[in-house]
């Protein structure tokens, strides 16, 4: 489930907090070095300085977000809560329609019937202008109409229920962001140490670094007919929420998993940016079945490897479906010769080990097909698959503030007119970037086998 806006400041705030010691530890050092007899220029010096620089940089940033987490426009939450107000986006795009095509209804005023989304929209114009001018990375304008977060609900409600990365999986995600931002990156933290009476502890600190996000954009494009659209009353709605929202969710799924960091794309989970340490205590040397041990060799690692520090609630498995069926049918032989299939169950009179079951094993399971399936591992050359573990608190996802959307009745797209077969395309666009704080605080396991034909 995504942080509460309250959840997201403290979070922001408890960060804020930690990068004001880190830098006041800096200046103290700073301090130290000139009291030492460095000049302002000697090179240890200038290093603090850059390091203090981008201390504040970052704190400067996160104040920033603190500021706008939660905003929109005044008062409509509320309304909408009490059910006073009511935004349709199949009014929108028969007001959009009508504003790009005034020959349809000669005379007509484009919003009519559509006023209390074009005054939502402009509300919301108003309040995005006060933030900054022409500033495309902080708004997501920049050729649509932008509808305020508040609105967004259904269609990213629908999203979230795509996306493992938003509904199962407990990562780390900040709605409402607002231009660019500084991630700080804690590579390092203060020791405790067992000191004597009037002794002091050896010093330690922080180490630091950062990565800057900006919004990457996702888009989803949706074909309706005229007809529907202008014939229907309020069902409209269902159909273009669950079509455009499905087709978002999925993208942000496919793109926080496989996403390149490309010019277009966020680095993904899998991305050589991260650069996430292959388990050296599960899976096989050739590949194989990924089995119970499996995972609870890799939960070990972690724990070995002082990365399983956090709350529980935090870890959990990625895996393609058929992996996790694997595990799901595992079973024990009670001889050598005996066929896999024909083993005894891992839990007696449990045939199938249900969700239930496997979580109070090896701990909470989300799958993804956008996991690749063809590896290779060793001397096999079978397709295989990787599976994640780790804690999903330090993978960070960031929506921007708001979603523009545009319509045409002109377009032509894989093979479907708009223009001939009366209807029109209907996109919209929403920035999201995603960054992983932590790399250490996860585990891949190599050659997870897919050809259930091939486990043994």
């Amino acid at each position: 489930m995504p942080l509460t806006p309250e959840e997201q400041k403290n979070l922001l705030a408890d960060v804020q907090t930690k990068l004001t010691d880190y830098g006041a530890s800096i200046e103290n050092k700073v301090k130290e070095l000139i009291g030492k007899g460095l000049g302002e220029s000697d090179n240890a010096v200038a290093e603090c300085k850059k390091e203090l620089e981008q201390v504040h940089s970052v704190m400067k940033t996160m104040q920033q977000q603190i500021l706008y987490i939660g905003k929109g426009v005044p008062g409509l939450r509320e309304s909408l809560d009490r059910g006073e107000t009511k935004f349709s986006v199949g009014n929108l795009v028969k007001a959009l329609y009508r504003m790009a095509n005034p020959v349809d209804a000669p005379g007509v005023d484009a919003w009519k019937g559509c006023e209390s989304e074009k005054e939502i929209c402009d509300a919301w114009k108003k309040e995005i202008a006060t933030r900054g001018t022409g500033n495309y990375a902080g708004d997501g304008s920049e050729g649509g109409y932008l509808i305020p977060p508040d609105v967004t609900d259904p269609i990213n409600q629908i999203a979230r229920e795509t996306n493992p990365f938003e509904s199962i999986l407990p990562v780390t995600t900040l709605n409402n962001c607002y231009g660019q931002i500084e991630i700080p990156l804690i590579t390092g933290g203060t020791t405790a140490y067992m000191v004597g009476e009037n002794a002091e502890p050896t010093a330690s600190k922080m180490t630091f670094g950062k990565m800057t996000a900006n919004p990457k954009r996702a888009a989803a494009l949706s074909f309706v007919s005229k007809t529907l659209l202008f014939q229907t009353q309020g069902s409209i709605d269902r159909i273009i929420n669950r079509d455009l929202g499905e087709a978002l969710g999925e993208k942000k799924h496919e793109m926080c998993l496989i996403g390149t960091g490309n010019e277009n794309q966020p680095s993904g989970l899998l991305s050589a940016k991260w650069a996430i340490a292959a388990s050296a205590l599960a899976g096989d040397t050739n590949g194989g079945r990924f089995n119970i041990t499996d995972g609870i060799m890799v939960r070990t690692e972690l724990e070995e490897a002082k990365e399983h520090k956090g709350a529980p609630a935090n870890y959990a498995f990625l895996m393609r479906p058929v992996v996790k069926a694997g595990m799901a049918t595992e079973r024990i032989k009670q001889y050598t010769d005996q066929a896999a299939k024909r083993g005894a169950p891992v839990l007696q009179n449990m045939g199938i080990l249900d969700d239930a079951a496997l979580a109070s094993i090896v701990g909470k399971i989300a799958t993804s097909t956008f996991l690749p399936a063809t590896n290779t591992k060793g001397t096999s050359a079978t397709s295989m698959s990787d599976v994640i573990y780790g804690d999903w608190s330090r993978f960070w996802l960031m929506n921007w503030q708001g979603m523009s959307i545009r319509v045409s009745d002109q377009a032509y797209v894989n093979g479907i007119s708009a223009f001939s077969q009366n209807g029109m395309w209907i996109i919209i666009e929403e920035g999201f970037n995603t960054a992983i704080v932590r790399p250490g605080a996860f585990r891949k396991v190599t050659g997870a086998q897919c050809n259930p034909k091939l486990w043994d």
